[in-house]
């Protein structure tokens, strides 16, 4: 499954860069969506094949995803904190995250200050920060719709923004070894309570406040891990349907469903929802059969991580003014823009992967040797 996993961080960095006109390929929210159902199949893959289900087992599996998430994590914070510095003190520009942690400095916010980045560099509930506004004088505030003066939305002054996925991943994580044990039919139900809830949530809350609560939260995103569950489930039933014709045509279905995935809800926006989320259940596991002896296909999802974390430093370099210059503004309005940071990221990406990530690897999957059930 790595070709679809580099190709869901593409998606990512198509939404954060310049959407490609002719192409309806689901954004970096839907994106996201299905990486949660991909990170779900494969936790209950190794938790039920490869940890064994006792003390020593739940403590491989959580220092072995320490392992997995922190060390790039870290060294690509470095990185945004050292090219913050040097890009605010060449060009300095305003509502960047060290423009506005320079305010909260000036200002004596210091407890807020120090709550962005010890959470942050912990990745502990970095996604709350969706739900709040700042501003120079009333600090961190409940977001509303309209901002007002000089507020920003609550992620603005985070380094790294984008690691709000990577904190409900490890919340996943941290609850996953004992969900893994749950019946299907607790899974199922789990599944169809999360989708009630987002899509009923307006109806008790603000439609503002429930909106950013079904897109950041944690618990509105544990159904698209439980799908991924279910998707493990069937393949570990050995449904026979998820091989030969079939598995292909669902293959396919599932990645027809992320290129049109614009198209299909322009059609009908909850059907196409469903749509998707289905196809991903099933297509998952059989796109995994299909793949999961391809060397190269591994090496692409080995990819995808770094890409993810490097792609907003690679967007900044790419904004500042020297090269915005050299480029033109209609360059950032273009396809071009998506592919040159795309081709950037996955080149960082290689060389994190090459020097640092195959080594810690290996030490992951000889302490999990150990332990294969």
């Amino acid at each position: 499954m790595g070709f679809l996993r580099l190709l869901l961080a593409a998606a990512v960095v198509i939404g954060h860069t310049a959407p490609i006109d002719w192409l309806p390929m689901a954004g970096a929210g839907m994106a996201v969506k299905l990486f949660f159902v991909v990170s779900g199949f494969y936790m209950g893959m190794i938790l039920t094949e490869k940890y064994a289900d006792q003390l020593s087992g739940r403590w491989l599996f959580y220092s072995n995803r320490f392992l997995r998430i922190y060390p790039l994590f870290w060294i690509v914070l470095i990185l945004e904190v050292v090219s913050g510095f040097v890009l605010y003190t060449r060009w300095p520009v305003d509502g960047s995250w060290l423009a506005l942690q320079h305010e909260m400095a000036v200002r004596g916010q210091w407890s807020t200050l120090a709550l962005y980045n010890g959470d942050l560099a912990g990745l502990l509930g970095v996604e709350w920060f969706s739900l709040f506004s700042w501003s120079p004088d009333g600090g961190l505030t409940p977001h509303v719709a309209e901002l007002g003066g000089d507020a920003v939305r609550g992620w603005r002054p985070l380094i790294m923004p984008h690691a709000w996925t990577l904190s409900c991943e490890l919340c996943f994580y941290a609850v996953a070894p004992w969900i893994v044990k749950w019946r299907t039919s607790m899974l199922v139900m789990l599944v169809v309570v999360s989708v009630s809830v987002i899509n009923t949530l307006h109806l008790w809350v603000p439609v503002a406040r429930a909106e950013l609560l079904v897109d950041y939260a944690f618990p509105f995103q544990i159904g698209f891990f439980g799908l991924g569950l279910l998707g493990y489930r069937l393949m570990r039933a050995k449904a026979t349907w998820l091989s030969g014709w079939a598995g292909l045509l669902l293959c396919g279905a599932l990645f027809l469903s992320i290129f049109l995935f614009q198209w299909l809800v322009s059609l009908s926006y909850r059907g196409g929802m469903t749509l998707v989320f289905v196809t991903a259940c099933l297509g998952v596991p059989a796109l995994f059969r299909l793949t999961s002896k391809w060397r190269w296909d591994r090496l692409l999802g080995e990819l995808s991580y770094p890409v993810y974390l490097v792609h907003i430093l690679v967007i900044r370099w790419m904004n500042c003014v020297p090269v915005r210059l050299q480029f033109g503004e209609r360059f950032y309005h273009s396809a071009w823009y998506s592919v040159s940071v795309m081709f950037l990221a996955t080149l960082a990406a290689w060389l994190l992967v090459r020097f640092v990530d195959e080594r810690i690897n290996r030490i992951r999957q000889s302490r999990a040797a150990a332990v294969v059930v």
